[in-house]
């Protein structure tokens, strides 16, 4: 096996193996599991468990327990284990996860390449990780492309608040970077 295939180990599913990734309980990711899997894809989650609602889910492959504590490693055991042909997050932490990961994997043994390799495929390149962890930033590259997207600033201080919330009218929201 090279840098090159699919996946860490040999398997012989029909379908594209996809591995979700979450940190929360959010209903979305069953609902998620269940268009793949129509689709003909065979679909395991890594999250917390128990009281996860994809555990209602018969058509899983495999649950995998998101352990809070060694997040870095609940991953890496998910992808060795199941062999995924791809890693969709289903949350900003589990994106961050996966970057710490990747940094971890690109500079070791042939198995670890093939890790970063896989997130590569999975989320891009590492030069695009950071416009992604920064919501700011990607709103910004998203308007720059066109897309439309509320008026957004980063608020650095109290008085870059005051400013904005003069400048800005209402309603407004704030968000602090990192949350959901």
């Amino acid at each position: 096996m090279n840098d090159t295939d699919l996946s860490l180990k040999e398997h012989t599913s029909a379908g594209p193996r996809i591995l979700l990734t979450v940190t929360n309980r959010w209903p979305v990711v069953p609902r998620l599991v269940l268009s793949l899997c129509k689709m003909g894809c065979k679909v395991a989650v890594l999250c917390p468990t128990p009281g996860h609602p994809v555990q209602k889910v018969n058509d899983v492959e495999h649950i995998f327990h998101y352990r809070g504590l060694a997040p870095i490693r609940s991953l890496r055991t998910a992808i060795e284990t199941f062999a995924p042909d791809m890693i969709i997050p289903c949350c900003d932490r589990s994106v961050q996860h996966l970057h710490e990961l990747h940094a971890i994997s690109r500079t070791s043994d042939s198995v670890e390449r093939r890790i970063a390799a896989l997130i590569e495929r999975s989320i891009g390149l590492p030069d695009g990780f950071p416009i992604v962890s920064s919501r700011c930033d990607l709103l910004k590259l998203a308007q720059a492309e066109g897309i439309l997207v509320p008026k957004t600033a980063a608020i650095e201080s109290d008085a870059e608040l005051q400013l904005w919330g003069t400048e800005s009218g209402s309603p407004w929201v704030m968000k602090t970077a990192g949350t959901w």
